[in-house]
């Protein structure tokens, strides 16, 4: 189907603490490569536990005791083996949206609706006042400091 408006946007993911994210390079070398990965590691976060008294290194404590106190790491619910995997993220955020768009008061004269894509996030808002507006977002990662964003 086409649409009048068509909103694409990058929005770029930030690892939470004690998590970092790494770009690995598909088998052509180039970053735009199918087979390019976001590897999601670990990090030692202890100096910073002392600071913050409500987040425990996911290195550093029992597995039993992480549980018991905090919510998983991003390796549990957002990744395959050690890697981002799109799918999960994206179903993920429809959640969150769906969620948050139930909340707004102005969302009794519009309609979202979350349509399906694997390697996207695409909703569709309609209304009976206006035309259906097509947003899909795409995700990336910054690879560096230097603000260049990688999608995956």
């Amino acid at each position: 189907q086409e649409y009048h408006v068509v909103y694409h946007l990058l929005v770029p993911l930030k690892a939470p603490q004690g998590h970092s994210f790494h770009l690995e390079l598909g088998t052509t070398g180039e970053v735009l490569s199918k087979d390019s990965r976001i590897r999601v590691e670990l990090e030692c976060i202890c100096v910073r536990e002392q600071l913050e008294e409500d987040m425990l290194c996911f290195l550093h404590h029992p597995k039993e005791e992480l549980r018991r106190n905090q919510p998983p790491s991003l390796l549990d619910t957002l990744c395959t083996g050690s890697y981002l995997d799109t799918a999960r993220t994206i179903r993920c955020f429809q959640i969150l949206v769906k969620s948050a768009w139930k909340a707004l008061p102005e969302q009794e004269d519009n309609c979202l609706t979350v349509l399906p894509s694997s390697c996207s996030c695409k909703l569709l808002l309609t209304s009976t006042s206006s035309i259906p507006i097509l947003i899909e977002m795409l995700f990336g990662v910054r690879e560096d400091d230097s603000g260049a964003v990688t999608s995956s």
